[in-house]
């Protein structure tokens, strides 16, 4: 019911665009230079509440005791290591941006998180309030195309974001909040997901972290997508050890079960895992999953991310045998090292192109 709404909402608010830009265009004669005009100003007001938006859960999030880490809009990031504002660049498919603080310590297993979650929308609400205050001047009819376009973009967030709704495979703002007042698992599941990416942010990798912190959770508590990424970064934390035997018998486990892991974790887990049987039995059932759509599609999306690349080079090196196409996965991978802003995730990645490298050759 709540999708359905979401749906009608949006097609009600892009339906009234499209009538106000038809007036708008029509009024100074339907040219193309006006189309182009409108079409800018409703992107530049996209890119505006998107950073809005992220800049939402910063400001609530550092005024309830949060500590800043990283803030990332489209694929630009900008982000704390060791004391020093850094840039960096970092993509994740499906995302237009990200800001992920260091929270506060769990004190009787709670932390403020309401206005952390929210923050974004409120944000977004008044940005939208703002710009329908200045349609009341009257001003030009940019302008006023420039608001109205805020106006929907925002409310268009606002509804999206705050309804506590699964978007795609992903659960939103307004869903995180309301599992977190609900499940204390969850809370503590967001709590470790933000200090093992402040740690990764500082360049600690997750075989030396706090080994308590990647227990593997319920399949019960999984169901939960919050908790079910504690899920992922114990297979992660197996992987950077070079534990490839157990990583592999437990990502299989973990993608058997029915949980809420949000799909793009579930095609990263298939790479690892591709990645591990490439290191041992080299089953072709699991090699071919290389092969399948939604596979392809996700390393073309993430084709600079480092996971992707490794476990495409080892798949092109040592079941394809095809050196060339190996070499140039290769070069991509030293392209995105010295902007990568997790220096600890490119080291790991490095030992496992290593290990590749060392398998080639005692094969050759």
């Amino acid at each position: 019911m709540k999708k359905a709404l979401v749906m009608v909402l949006s097609m009600i608010i892009g339906g009234a665009g499209g009538f106000f830009g038809a007036m708008y265009i029509d009024s100074l004669g339907g040219s193309l230079m006006d189309l182009a005009l409108f079409v800018v100003a409703i992107a530049v007001a996209s890119y505006l509440q998107i950073i809005i938006h992220e800049g939402g859960h910063l400001i609530f999030g550092l005024l309830t005791g949060y500590r800043f880490v990283s803030f990332r809009i489209g694929s630009i990031m900008i982000y704390r290591h060791k004391g020093q504002i850094k840039f960096g660049k970092y993509s994740l498919a499906g995302t237009g941006g990200q800001c992920l603080l260091s929270p506060p310590d769990m004190i009787d297993g709670k932390m403020p998180y309401v206005l952390y979650n929210l923050g974004g929308i409120i944000m977004n609400l008044v940005a939208s309030l703002f710009c329908a205050l200045i349609l009341f001047v009257k001003p030009g009819m940019l302008i006023s195309c420039f608001c109205v376009g805020m106006i929907a973009i925002g409310i268009l967030i606002i509804i999206t974001n705050g309804l506590p709704i699964q978007m795609g495979e992903v659960d939103n703002d307004g869903r995180n909040a309301m599992n977190m007042g609900k499940s204390p698992e969850a809370l503590r599941s967001l709590w470790l997901q933000l200090k093992i990416n402040e740690y990764m942010t500082e360049g600690i990798r997750l075989k030396d972290m706090p080994e308590e912190w990647f227990l593997m959770p319920t399949e019960e508590a999984m169901a939960n997508g919050m908790v079910a990424s504690i899920g992922v970064f114990h297979c992660n934390r197996l992987m950077d050890e070079g534990d490839f035997p157990k990583a592999g018998q437990k990502i299989e486990e973990l993608l058997a079960m029915k949980t809420g892991m949000i799909g793009i974790y579930r095609s990263l887990l298939t790479l690892d895992l591709v990645y591990c049987e490439l290191m041992g039995e080299r089953r072709k059932e699991i090699l071919d999953r290389m092969k399948q759509k939604d596979m392809t599609s996700l390393m073309k999306a993430m084709k600079n991310f480092p996971a992707v690349l490794r476990s495409q080079y080892a798949y092109a090196a040592l079941e394809e045998k095809d050196m060339q196409k190996a070499g140039q996965i290769k070069k991509n991978f030293e392209k995105i090292k010295n902007s990568y802003p997790y220096p600890q995730e490119i080291e790991g990645e490095c030992e496992l192109i290593k290990n590749v490298d060392s398998m080639r050759d005692s094969n050759e």
